[in-house]
């Protein structure tokens, strides 16, 4: 009489969809035929007699083993669906002799392999001296998540008599075949030697990229976090690391705010209302190339007298740095720095006053691209020439 290993997985979990799932073939160590033992689908609710279950007829009979008159041979049953995903799988047997159940202490070596007949052993062996009553027995196996990363793999089992060292490698190896969670994510796949993942079957970027997803569609591709509710806060975290004093920001959705915003670590720098409203707590800086727009601009006491200079208020969305100014080398005269290339853009210079004329003008410094050398006077009435000198001008550059 031959005995029989009917195996179940159960307990099992995955990453990258290719965890070991209901596993066919009978393995076959003696000659003859073997029948199974044991329930089918071991859900609650779904028992069945050992009477329903049909014969298996057994393959060809692997060359003799080194058990003497014990031979051993085995059977999976299909996964035993549980609401904990993990690594771990439960593999679950039931063991027979010439006598009938077995019963005692077995030793058992569970390998998996890249290849049904050959190939290269993935992870490590599990070897699990197991107790078994009345044939019945259950092994924990935890092969790690790398070893499912959506590759092919093959268990291959071995038994032995406690502590004698006389294993016998069951044939076939048994093909891990998908669970139905995992057949929910078919395009998902691991890379084990550098932890990528890929979504879509996507090759990396560069040899940084984590996580890559793509899709074969020239046309809209993209990802969306979806809240529960029109006053969720869909967000987007980055960190660099878990550790305290790590640097972070994140974005987010406001719904209740109707707004989308940036936060680092000083809190909100950055929002965008629904109706494309702009703030930023901070400076905006622009491209220069960026024509027909403000670059920067400064109200400026334009005098050749120290203490007198000065600038009243500015902006610079080129460098976000500050306007500065400087007494010129003549009366009446200044420099104002903007602390970007003046010589290629446009400017414009305006004398400052309320009721009378005056002028200004302004050229771009010979000996400093980034400043502007001006001049301001106070025209003599009816008259050539100037009557003052000095004053407040208003400079806006494009």
């Amino acid at each position: 009489m031959k005995t029989i290993v009917k195996s179940v997985f159960g307990n099992s979990g995955f990453w990258g969809g290719a965890l070991a799932g209901a596993l066919v073939a009978l393995l076959i160590l003696g000659g003859g035929n073997a029948v199974a033992q044991g329930t089918g689908d071991i859900r609650p609710g779904n028992e069945v007699s050992e009477a329903d279950t049909p014969a298996v007829p057994a393959p060809a009979d692997p060359a003799p083993g080194g058990m003497g008159d014990e031979m051993f041979a085995a059977e999976a049953l299909p996964l035993t669906a549980t609401a904990t995903i993990s690594s771990a799988i439960s593999y679950q047997g039931v063991l027979q002799d010439d006598n009938g159940p077995a019963s005692g202490t077995f030793d058992f070596a569970f390998r998996l392999f890249d290849d049904p007949t050959a190939g290269v052993q993935v992870g490590s062996t599990i070897s699990i001296p197991t107790v078994v009553q009345d044939g019945l027995f259950t092994a924990p196996l935890d092969f790690g998540a790398d070893a499912f990363s959506g590759q092919a793999v093959w268990l291959e089992i071995a038994v032995s008599p406690a502590g004698a060292g006389t294993f016998e490698t069951l044939a076939p190896r048994q093909a891990i075949t998908a669970a139905p969670l995992a057949l929910g994510l078919p395009n998902v796949s691991t890379d084990p030697t550098t932890g990528h993942v890929s979504i879509g079957g996507g090759a990396p970027i560069s040899s940084f990229e984590v996580l890559g997803i793509k899709r074969d569609l020239e046309d809209w591709v993209g990802m969306y976090v979806v809240g529960g509710g029109p006053t969720s806060r869909p967000f987007y975290g980055y960190a660099t690391d878990d550790a305290p004093g790590h640097s972070w920001a994140w974005t987010e959705y406001n719904g209740s705010a109707d707004e989308w915003r940036l936060y680092t670590m000083s809190g909100n720098v950055f929002t965008v209302s629904q109706a494309g409203d702009v703030r930023g707590s901070g400076s905006f800086t622009q491209p220069v190339a960026a024509d027909g727009l403000v670059k920067a601009a400064a109200q400026v006491e334009c005098w050749d007298l120290a203490g007198f200079v000065g600038v009243s208020r500015s902006f610079n969305t080129i460098t976000g740095g500050p306007v500065t100014a400087a007494v010129g080398p003549g009366v009446g005269q200044c420099f104002v720095d903007f602390g970007f290339n003046l010589s290629n853009r446009f400017f414009n210079a305006t004398a400052v006053w309320n009721n009378l004329p005056r002028g200004v003008s302004c050229d771009v410094d010979s000996g400093n691209n980034q400043r502007l050398h001006c001049l301001r006077w106070r025209p003599r009435l009816n008259d050539a020439g100037a009557e003052g000198w000095g004053g407040p001008i208003m400079i806006t550059v494009y």
